[in-house]
């Protein structure tokens, strides 16, 4: 089995999240992204688990890899999956 280090999510204040379900990103090619408040599931160095060849250190302690949660946001918001694409921040409707 292997050992996965697990980083302490970031904690999002209401502006900061309001202002990131709002941005909308362009790829390498410049073009606009489809959706705002998109995090790729294919980031590099972005969130999710990823595995090195080699393994990691973290904290003194050797790992196979480290998995790096979404950032926790106030609760009138939400994340959600968006296939292919990754994960979206919306605000919840009332």
């Amino acid at each position: 089995m292997k050992e996965i280090y697990q980083e302490k999510p970031e904690k999002w204040d209401r502006k900061k999240a309001e202002r990131f379900a709002k941005t909308t990103t362009k790829d390498a090619y410049g073009t606009k992204e489809p959706y705002p408040g998109l995090i790729k599931s294919g980031a590099v160095g972005g969130y999710g688990t990823t595995i090195y060849n080699g393994g990691c250190i973290r904290d003194g302690k050797w790992y196979d890899g480290e998995q790096r949660s979404l950032p926790q946001v106030p609760s009138d918001f939400e994340w959600i999956t968006k296939p292919t694409w990754g994960w979206q921040l919306v605000k919840k409707s009332k």
